[in-house]
């Protein structure tokens, strides 16, 4: 093999290996942007469960509240004044 020939030989090797590494990288950053944002729709539908199941709590608590409340008028109206 002559001069020229191995600095060809090494010019195609470095291309190659820069194409390689290029291409890699390429694709794990495709793969971790991926995996990035699918974490992070989990995340937001977890974040709107949890407000659904609050207000849900909410409405649960308005309702117990007036119930408790027509039962405490109605206890406290049953006795009457103490006189």
């Amino acid at each position: 093999m002559t001069e020229i020939q191995v600095w060809v030989l090494i010019s195609v090797f470095g291309a190659t290996m820069l194409g390689v590494t290029t291409l890699s990288a390429s694709m794990i950053w495709t793969a971790t942007h991926r995996s990035l944002q699918a974490v992070s729709d989990s995340m937001r539908a977890l974040g709107d469960r949890m407000d659904a199941r609050f207000d849900a709590m909410d409405t649960r608590m308005e309702h117990l509240d007036a119930e408790v409340a027509a039962i405490a008028k109605r206890v406290w109206e049953d006795r009457g004044p103490r006189d």
